[in-house]
């Protein structure tokens, strides 16, 4: 019986581990489409647009 049950938590532990990383990657994945890699350009550009 014990050899079951850590078979059956071994499971449902690799079976949360597989959902939460694909929500982590549905998540991801709809903010990168919120926020599009233009403005994420230009924040990490802005000194080379300003003259000095």
């Amino acid at each position: 019986m014990g050899h079951d049950v850590s078979r059956h938590s071994l499971l449902n532990v690799t079976i949360l581990a597989a959902m939460v990383v694909f929500l982590g990657g549905l998540i991801w994945l709809a903010g990168s489409h919120i926020a599009p890699p233009k403005q994420k350009v230009e924040q990490t550009i802005p000194d080379e647009r300003i003259p000095r």
